[in-house]
């Protein structure tokens, strides 16, 4: 518990007296000159000053209880035209200044004589500005070389300074500062009260030469020079200590007070410790005053480890000192701050018992004694019964006390403190703890304990903890340790409640993260790559629905490519429009002579009706039919500026085949982000929540930021409708059969995908693939493509070609690809080298590339983009129209 001792002091005697300078300032006769518009205005030679004081008398009243009376006579010639004035009267080194009043010479001849009595009270304001009063007042408008005369009455409420040695008075009478204004003549009369005998007064004048004289109990300081501006006349009188009524003011303790230096001797601690539980505590603390001088001082007893502080006695020197609320002399009082409610509580946030020790409740004593001057030493005594110190508890009773408070940087000689036992109590049956410098406790020859601390204390002061046995006293348990146990006992509650939350949210953290787990294991299963999709079985031996290549590749790959266009070309094979040579330089022959047109379907090679989207007849129409003859072979890449012509509105009629299973656009801000993804980041991060391994802002922070980034990661991909999602996960699934023909068919079904499904080989970028699996599988030459050496038909209206319809072998694919069937008869020839599509979209040239370059660009605005490139033609769609 923190103590504190507060004492007021003055400097050494010659030094106070050189610096204690009444600023009674007169801040300027302020002049409102109002002249009338036919006058000059008044003018001044170089350093002559428009107003001079002819006198600045003053007489000063000392009365008994120390109030001084003060009487200013200011007469003043004038040297232009004024008619108001202020002036500041300072409450430095006083009480208080009461009873101001501004007094002016009843007839206009009587402002020649300083020494009138004939005055009449002038109107005058008195404005209160806390360091100081100030008193404004008018007086008729003056005239070059009129004479004013004005006296300034007030009184000083203590205004005396007491010491043990001597009393005495000092006084600025006429102040230095006066703007500029010189003061001719000046007297000052300072009466002293008649208990002061004259003959043991002191006095002395400081500022102008001066001579003095008394008359009975006044004296006369006449300065026997003009005052300069900024010369002030200070007189002082100093008389024996105790002579009058006046009491020491809490101006000067303050002042003194700012330079006091004490030491504490050796300071002694007694506590006895009764058997109800009160414990008795005598202070004893000798003090040697180093500088300036001491008045006053205070003794705090924190109340944060105890109920209350009752039967307080102060006394100095051996006097026991009266208790008083009221200030004065040789008192003490008592302040109390209650301990509140909430000194001790629990803090939810915080997860801890917080104790408010400023604010737990406090006793102040605070003390007044006789002024003790350097170099002196005074012995002070505090004793006071502590109700509640001790904590009770089944195993013990405990007493946690500083002997010491913590006294700053006030040195100490020597601690001690003697504890006195309860009854029945002995020093074995006791502990101790405390600093390590505090030695060991010896017994007494009464029994009691005594405790030295060697060496000089550190800061904070001393503090001991005293164990005693379990009913030592017959204390009970205070209320600030019921206190302290109810907020223990929530705390308590608290970590067994957070605790069994925490176990709680783990557990339900842990099934978080084993059902995300679950439910990305399900999704990889199910939605995965291509080769748990395999490995699975995830596949379909047959294209899912009668779309076109173009489209099919699209919905997989959700982009555009010159595989799109390849695969209509070779889907329009399939159904028997045309016929393409894959020998040698890459070739197509027309085997449909009229346009395609709104034909429902085209049968394929194995007679079923197959449905022509709109792009594959308008290919067919307007590429095709007018650049590719009947039955005569023409060069793929001699189809490419035909093709490049018509791109733009070929993939117009893609994006509108396709744009039914899309939300959004290229760029746009539909992007689809499989669910599975957000469920498995919510589920991580809640996870980490629950585990308390983020808090729930980082986690939202991450779900955002994670989500932001997976939006982004999907932009420039268009986002499919539950339908289109549907359908190209139906296309995945046979892109995986494409992949692994070898294990889901045989050669029959190796076949069936050359003949009939090829273009959706091609336009899923698998063909290489499909065709080394074909081959290794004795997979024939597909219907689409002309026999080796065979000629050329010329029905317009059979397919498949008549020599296909009758029972003919068939060149496997090793044939078709340029490697003859070994023969024993027949050595082996020179393999030609195998026709790539990938070589087949390099034979298209840089035309067929700049032609569809732009693909994503034109889809998106067939679906109502208004930021592609293509905006020379206008797409409607079922969302919007764009240009």
């Amino acid at each position: 518990m923190p103590h504190s001792i507060h004492c007021h002091c003055r400097p050494h005697r010659l030094r106070l007296l050189s610096s204690r300078v009444l600023s009674l300032r007169l801040l300027a006769l302020l002049l409102l000159l109002s002249a009338s518009l036919a006058a000059p205005a008044p003018s001044y030679g170089q350093g002559t000053p428009p107003i001079t004081y002819r006198h600045f008398n003053t007489e000063l009243v000392l009365e008994d209880n120390g109030l001084l009376h003060v009487r200013m006579v200011q007469q003043l010639q004038f040297d232009g035209q004024f008619s108001s004035a202020f002036y500041e009267i300072p409450r430095r080194f006083t009480s208080d200044i009461t009873n101001v009043r501004v007094l002016a010479p009843i007839a206009e001849e009587e402002n020649l004589d300083p020494a009138t009595e004939r005055l009449g009270l002038l109107p005058a304001s008195i404005d209160d500005g806390g360091g100081s009063i100030l008193v404004e007042w008018s007086y008729p408008r003056t005239s070059p070389g009129d004479i004013r005369l004005f006296v300034i009455e007030y009184d000083a409420v203590g205004a005396l300074w007491l010491y043990p040695d001597q009393d005495f008075l000092a006084w600025q009478a006429v102040n230095a500062e006066r703007s500029g204004l010189p003061v001719e003549s000046s007297v000052v009369r300072l009466t002293l009260p008649a208990a002061i005998p004259m003959d043991q007064a002191t006095y002395s004048a400081t500022g102008p030469e001066t001579a003095s004289a008394t008359v009975g109990q006044t004296i006369i300081f006449t300065a026997t020079e003009p005052l300069p501006d900024g010369v002030a006349f200070e007189v002082e009188a100093a008389f024996p200590h105790g002579l009058l009524n006046a009491a020491v003011q809490e101006w000067q303790r303050a002042y003194d007070g700012e330079s006091l230096a004490v030491a504490i001797g050796d300071f002694q601690a007694d506590l006895t410790l009764r058997s109800d539980g009160t414990v008795h505590v005598r202070e004893t603390m000798p003090l040697r005053v180093l500088e300036s001088t001491l008045h006053e001082g205070f003794r705090r007893i924190d109340l944060r480890y105890m109920d209350d502080v009752t039967n307080i006695v102060v006394r100095h020197n051996g006097a026991p000192l009266r208790e008083s609320q009221e200030p004065c002399t040789g008192c003490f009082a008592v302040n109390r701050a209650p301990r509140p409610a909430a000194w001790i509580y629990y803090d939810e946030a915080l997860e801890r018992t917080v104790i408010q020790e400023e604010n737990a409740g406090r006793i102040g004593i605070e003390w007044t004694i006789e002024p003790t001057s350097a170099p002196a030493s005074t012995l002070l005594e505090i004793e006071y019964d502590l109700i509640g110190a001790l904590r009770v508890s089944p195993e013990n009773q405990l007493l946690v006390w500083p002997v010491l408070p913590d006294y700053g940087d006030t040195p100490v000689d020597s601690t001690k403190a003697r504890i006195e036992l309860p009854p029945g109590v002995e020093a074995a049956d006791v502990s101790i703890e405390g600093l390590p410098g505090q030695g060991e406790p010896q017994v007494q020859p009464d029994g009691s304990l005594l405790l030295a601390y060697d060496g000089p204390l550190p800061a904070g002061g001393w503090e001991i903890a005293l164990t005693l046995p379990a009913g030592a006293t017959g204390a009970t348990k205070p209320a600030w340790q019921q206190d302290f146990e109810r907020v223990m006992a929530e705390a308590d509650a608290a970590a067994v409640a957070k605790a069994r939350a925490l176990l709680i949210r783990r557990f339900l953290g842990l099934l978080v993260l084993a059902a995300t787990g679950l439910a990305a294991v399900v999704a990889w299963f199910r939605t995965g790559r291509q080769r748990v999709r395999e490995q699975l079985g995830g596949y379909l031996s047959e294209p899912p629905s009668p779309l076109s290549p173009a489209i099919a590749g699209f919905l997989v790959e959700r982009k555009a490519s010159e595989r799109a266009i390849l695969g209509a070309i070779f889907h329009l094979a399939t159904v028997g429009a045309i016929e393409i040579d894959l020998d040698g330089e890459i070739t197509v022959r027309r085997r449909r002579a009229e346009p395609i047109g709104p034909t429902a379907s085209l049968p394929d090679a194995a007679g079923v009706a197959t449905p022509i989207a709109r792009h594959l007849s308008y290919l067919f129409d307007r590429v095709i039919l007018p650049n590719v003859p009947l039955d005569r072979p023409v060069r793929l890449s001699a189809l490419g500026p035909a093709l490049r012509a018509n791109l733009p509105e070929i993939y117009a009629q893609l994006a509108r085949d396709v744009q039914q299973y899309f939300i959004g656009v290229p760029g746009g801000q539909g992007t689809h982000i499989p669910a599975i993804a957000w469920i498995i980041l919510g589920g991580v991060l809640l996870s980490l929540a629950l585990f308390d391994l983020l808090s729930v802002f980082v986690a939202l922070l991450i779900a955002v930021i994670g989500g932001s980034l997976l939006a982004l990661a999907g932009r420039g991909r268009a986002a499919y409708t539950n339908e289109g999602y549907e359908e190209a996960e139906k296309w995945v699934r046979f892109k995986n059969y494409l992949l692994d023909l070898r294990r889901y068919g045989d050669q029959a079904a190796a076949q069936e995908i050359l003949d009939r499904y090829f273009g959706y080989a091609v336009a899923l970028g698998v063909e290489e693939v499909v065709l080394a699996q074909a081959e290794s599988m004795g997979a024939h030459r597909p219907a689409w493509m002309p026999a080796p050496g065979q000629p050329i038909s010329t029905s317009d209206d059979v397919w498949p070609p008549r020599d296909a319809q009758r029972p003919r072998p068939r060149p496997s694919v090793g044939e078709l690809l340029g490697l003859p069937r070994p023969a024993a008869s027949q050595p082996p020839s020179a393999p030609r080298p195998r026709p790539t599509l990938a070589g087949m979209s390099e034979q298209l040239g840089g035309s067929l590339r700049d032609a569809s370059r732009n693909l994503g660009a034109l889809l998106a605005t067939a679906a109502g983009d208004a930021g592609s490139e293509a905006r020379s033609v206008v797409f409607n769609s079922q969302l919007r129209q764009r240009e």
